[in-house]
């Protein structure tokens, strides 16, 4: 909003106090997943933005080229994960669904990443949860709490956070290309979407390399 309004250097110093306030967020709380996500790629996309912006008005090219790896980098973590929690969810739905006509239980089955055998039915009641709490099963979107706006008033459910759903085709590509940017991204000022035109035009587009998992954050993360 700064930067299309024609405060370049608020909208550019509110970049980086993003980047040098930026934390890892923990939540166990799975509604919340769809609202991490989100900031995964608004995180992402920032720093596309300013390696645009420090290309086409600083002529910063070793570092906007390093900004833009980063960016990329977590654009691509941010697609995966996305893709890979949809498949399961999907997954897990449709075993429920089968498992309600068979035999007529609704069951919630549990996230992969806390089916254990120390996390059962058992264990949770014996810590005074409920075996389908989204807190025992990870799983988002449930409709788990009830909630009423006043006394007397009817009591509602609350539908929860879905998962992101992002493009599978998704890619840092798909921002040197002015007319999917445009179409795709129109909240970015026509301005930045000039500097992203101009940095395509400098750096060539290749093939993106992800850091094994636990590698130190990459060289733009930590320089801006």
């Amino acid at each position: 909003a700064l930067y299309g309004a024609d405060r370049v250097p608020e909208a550019v110093e509110k970049m980086k106090f993003t980047f040098r306030s930026k934390g890892v967020p923990a939540s166990n709380n799975p509604d919340d997943i769809g609202l991490l996500q989100e900031l995964s790629r608004r995180d992402a996309e920032l720093h596309l933005a300013y390696a645009a912006h420090l290309l086409a008005t600083e002529n910063r090219v070793v570092d906007a080229t390093a900004q833009w790896r980063s960016g990329c980098i977590r654009l691509e973590a941010y697609r995966r994960d996305a893709i890979a929690r949809q498949k399961e969810e999907a997954e897990l739905r449709r075993q429920e669904a089968a498992a309600a006509d068979a035999a007529g239980r609704n069951e919630v089955l549990r996230a992969n990443t806390v089916r254990t055998p120390f996390n059962g039915n058992l264990n949770a009641q014996l810590n005074g949860m409920d075996p389908n709490s989204p807190y025992v099963t990870q799983r988002p979107g449930q409709s788990y709490y009830w909630y009423k706006f006043s006394e007397g008033d009817i009591e509602r459910r609350d539908a929860g956070n879905e998962l992101a759903v992002v493009d599978e085709s998704l890619s840092c590509s798909a921002f040197r290309d002015e007319e999917w940017l445009r179409q795709n991204r129109p909240e970015w000022p026509p301005e930045l979407v000039k500097h992203v035109k101009a940095f395509a035009q400098v750096v060539p587009d290749s093939p993106l390399i992800m850091p094994p998992k636990g590698a130190p954050p990459s060289r733009g993360e930590v320089e801006f």
